[in-house]
């Protein structure tokens, strides 16, 4: 058998990124960047003028970290332009991935990981890859409960609602411990793969999670009360999913992302209706939103009446939202809605 001869990797970098973006230029309809960062959905207007067309910047990033990958080279050895073996084994992986590049399939997909809050997370088709507006939702939270108080001595209770691959009960368990005496998060989603997923992210990241099967549109965890109560639960409307970018719609999972037009806020009415039964007199609730339906979540908050309690419960426990707020992303965009009892 012939030995394998060294190739330069900083060519296979540059051929590699150039066949991803002449193919993927060459589909005008699915112009759209791989690294698409939220699922809000793209107006027709954007998808017209090619707006999000990838970059060949683009292409050379994410062919970069397949080679990191598989080769185990760092970028500085593709800078270099290091000398490598490519074996048939890796040549594969490599040609095989491609493709799956080529289909719209997202990296992170691809690979089995995403990188959320400075933490590696496991992801595949059973969670959502986590965006960096939920990171945004996840500072606000620690400048609520850190910066801007001071209980370190106390302990704090958080339930995060559809969790998904535990990102966000993680990284709140992981930055908050570092200031309260003792924190106790727990989390629910309705899909038991996806929790073991988050379950496997909780022990490789040594975050002391409780996980429940839970569906909270039918049931939640009784007898409990928490200090914050997050979610990032399905927001995007069925009618909104023909302008959204292939690599969701072909590959993240639908029940995770979209609501039925007619009742848009199903999640929103049910987690409003848990948290004013379930949260400490001072507690918070921290939500993702449709940047086009934030006035109506919040509403939701601001206007739940105390007719309308007492028609449904009769015990003194319920408790009214009297302060609510919308904030905006790093984009501009109403994404996160804040209410506090």
């Amino acid at each position: 058998m012939k030995p394998y001869k060294p190739i330069s990797l900083k060519k296979l970098h540059h051929s590699l990124s150039m066949e991803l973006d002449k193919e993927i230029k060459d589909i005008k309809k699915d112009s759209i960047s791989f690294f698409a960062s939220t699922p809000t959905p793209l107006s027709n207007e954007a998808l017209n003028k090619n707006k999000f067309t990838p970059s060949i910047n683009e292409h050379r990033a994410i062919t970069s970290l397949l080679l990191q990958e598989y080769l185990s080279v760092s970028m500085a050895d593709i800078l270099v332009d290091l000398q490598v073996i490519l074996s048939q084994e890796n040549t594969i992986k490599i040609r095989s991935a491609l493709e799956r590049l080529k289909n719209h399939e997202p990296i992170q997909y691809i690979l089995e990981k995403a990188h959320f809050f400075g933490e590696e997370y496991i992801v595949n088709k059973n969670t959502l890859i986590p965006r960096p507006e939920t990171e945004e939702l996840i500072k606000i939270i620690i400048d609520d409960f850190i910066k801007k108080r001071n209980h370190y001595e106390k302990d704090l209770n958080i339930l995060d609602i559809g969790t998904g691959s535990g990102c966000i009960a993680i990284a709140l368990y992981k930055e908050i411990s570092k200031y309260y005496k003792d924190v106790k998060v727990d989390a629910i989603d309705i899909c038991k793969d996806a929790l073991q997923v988050a379950k496997a992210n909780a022990r490789n990241l040594k975050a002391d999670i409780q996980f429940h099967n839970i569906d909270i549109l039918n049931e939640g965890l009784s007898h409990k009360h928490w200090d914050i109560i997050v979610s990032n639960p399905p927001y995007v409307r069925y009618s909104e999913k023909s302008n959204m970018a292939p690599n969701v719609l072909l590959y993240e999972p639908s029940k995770a992302l979209f609501v039925s037009d007619l009742d848009p806020l199903i999640f929103y009415n049910s987690i409003s209706d848990f948290c004013t039964k379930n949260l400490t007199p001072s507690g918070i609730v921290y939500l993702e939103v449709n940047e086009h339906l934030a006035d109506e979540v919040a509403g939701i908050f601001t206007h739940v009446s105390r007719a309308l309690l007492n028609k449904h419960y009769s015990n003194s426990n319920k408790k009214d939202f009297s302060n609510t707020i919308i904030k905006k992303d790093i984009n501009s965009k109403n994404r996160f809605v804040i209410a506090k009892i």
